[in-house]
């Protein structure tokens, strides 16, 4: 297809890699979209070898300390959307775009639609800050709950400014308000299977790790009670009366982004109160932080069972990543895992709170490691089925052929935004 005839999608994203990478690549691969990402102007080096061309924008500046704490998500969102909105009227001065598919959470699709008189998909992973209510032994207060309704301005208003909504789950689905959840779509990121065998002795002495003994392991961008690390922690006690020979290995920060327990932490980490709940002492686990990407495959590839009692979390996706590396899993029956995981042929799903659940079936595993093998590669074979990057770009382009077909029906708007082109003095009427 000539390339004027194409339609013209631009992804939004600050961050690089993001959710909408692999989908990108997969859709500029088959030649039928003009592909286009727009990233944070810092992170453009990042992006130099990447198939799929990428812009770069300026964030208007960051919230101060000084800045309301009640609104300091949605302040971050209007600073994004705000450096994004100057690059996007420099984009259809030269040429127009025909579809806008963006992270509503960070304000990507914003001001799409009044700037540009497109086709609008705005991404969300969760509508707000339910996850601090995912555990009741840590209470939500009334200031989160403030602070939580401001987050959720930036993304509800995204979405009603916005032709089609898309997230990764029916979970998330649910908790937007219902007068939003007709225009919301539900598709999965994509994620690539690994190709890459399990580890023998030599690949864990590489890495750091114990050559003999079975490995169980907990890994998240975060060690936290929202990722049920207290919980993988007794676990790993109790298990370790059974079998001594057993290693530990966590791969995540020592920090909380989504969940509520600092207040009722005395000053711990929860890393440091998970362990001195557990009685278990850091010096008798494998720790490793943020590391990249492949190195964290090679980590995996040496697990025999990853325990990952997850609380909430549309966006924690460690769950998959055990799926794409075909590591046996024991999980939860929280959040969006069973979409994407069928008990008990593909992993083993529980209740976290289900301690003696948790123990007993990682003890079966850890005896039976043929029945866990058997298990990381069926669920495996999901994910090579269900959420690869071409079906999750058959999703994505589904989506936006019909937000551009909504737009065509919606016809063009009557009224627009009239305004100088910074830098010019030539007025510019931009149609909503």
């Amino acid at each position: 297809m000539p390339a004027a005839d194409r339609p013209r999608v631009l992804f939004i994203h600050p961050a690089y890699p993001n959710q909408f990478t692999r989908i990108a690549r997969v859709l500029h691969d088959r030649g039928d979209l003009e592909i286009v990402g727009l990233i944070d102007q810092s992170l453009l080096p990042q992006a130099a070898d990447d198939p799929v061309p990428h812009l770069g924008f300026r964030t208007d500046g960051v919230p101060t300390p000084a800045s309301y704490p009640f609104v300091h998500a949605f302040e971050a969102g209007i600073r994004q959307a705000r450096g994004l909105a100057h690059q996007l009227v420099l984009l259809r001065r030269h040429r127009p775009v025909d579809v806008v598919v963006g992270h509503a959470g960070f304000g990507a699709t914003l001001y799409a639609r009044s700037l540009l008189g497109c086709a609008v998909v705005a991404y969300a992973e969760l509508p707000g800050y339910h996850a601090q209510a995912a555990r009741p032994e840590f209470p939500f207060v009334l200031d989160q709950l403030l602070a939580g309704g401001a987050c959720e301005a930036l993304t509800h208003t995204s979405l009603l400014h916005a032709d089609l909504g898309v997230v990764p789950s029916h979970h998330a689905r649910q908790l937007f308000p219902p007068e939003l959840q007709p225009k919301i779509r539900v598709q999965m990121e994509g994620f690539e299977v690994s190709t890459r065998p399990p580890g023998g002795p030599a690949e864990r002495r590489a890495l750091g790790l114990p050559a003999e003994g079975p490995i169980v392991g907990f890994f998240g961008r975060t060690l936290e009670a929202v990722r049920g690390f207290d919980v993988f922690a007794q676990v790993v006690r109790r298990l370790r009366e059974i079998r001594p020979d057993l290693h530990v290995l966590v791969i995540g920060e020592e920090a909380t982004i989504y969940g509520n327990e600092t207040p009722y932490l005395n000053g711990l980490s929860f890393k440091q109160w998970a362990l001195q709940q557990a009685g278990l002492d850091a010096g008798s686990i494998h720790w490793r932080g943020f590391m990249p990407y492949d190195a964290f495959r090679q980590y995996l590839a040496c697990l025999d069972l990853a325990i990952l009692p997850l609380f909430e979390g549309a966006g924690n996706w460690n769950v998959l990543e055990a799926m794409a590396a075909g590591v046996p899993l024991l999980t939860s029956t929280r959040a969006y895992v069973p979409e994407v995981l069928n008990a008990p042929r593909q992993a083993i799903l529980l209740d976290p709170y289900d301690l003696d659940g948790f123990v007993r079936h990682a003890r079966l595993l850890l005896d039976h490691p043929e029945r866990a093998r058997a298990l990381g590669r069926a669920a495996q074979a999901r994910l090579r089925r269900d959420f690869s990057p071409e079906r999750a770009a058959d999703g994505y382009r589904r989506i936006i052929d019909e937000a551009m077909e909504r737009r065509r029906s919606a016809g063009a708007a009557a009224h627009g935004w009239h305004m100088t082109h910074p830098g010019t003095t030539a007025a510019l009427a931009v149609p909503a």
